[in-house]
């Protein structure tokens, strides 16, 4: 029986090492790639005030929906296995909704977007499986 919990905290310690990491690098990525963007749309642009404000907010916002729709479909009864299906399952979607909007044409290739869409996803699930090894239902 121990080595069988044993496994598991090993199972969720990689999880959430995996889910660090994807947040890790979407800041790194956020943060060095969007720094260069913002000041080239700020000389580029006379709505100063308007624009950093407004990606920041729409980042957020892919951030939570994502990350609501994990911990959504993560209930806790599952299994971590079926966690990370669900969680792979999102972040393919994630990624066919900005390559469709950029085929369709009705906005610019959003690697930024992208990048919350796993942020969301990492963080619900290093918190769903964070509440599960300490016990929490």
């Amino acid at each position: 029986m121990k080595a069988r919990t044993a496994g598991k905290t090993a199972t969720t310690s990689i999880y959430v090492c995996f889910s660090a990491l994807l947040v890790a690098g979407f800041l790194y990525l956020f943060l060095a790639g969007q720094a260069v963007s913002d000041v080239a749309r700020l000389h580029q642009s006379l709505h100063l005030n308007v624009l950093m404000p407004l990606d920041l907010v729409f980042t957020a916002g892919h951030i939570f929906v994502y990350g609501a729709l994990t911990l959504l479909l993560c209930r806790p009864g599952r299994s971590v296995q079926v966690w990370m299906m669900v969680a792979v399952w999102l972040g393919i979607v994630g990624i066919a909704v900005e390559l469709a909007q950029e085929i369709i044409g009705s906005r610019t290739f959003g690697l930024g977007d992208m990048l919350a869409n796993f942020a969301g996803i990492s963080l619900a699930l290093t918190y769903r499986c964070m509440a599960r090894r300490s016990g929490h239902r």
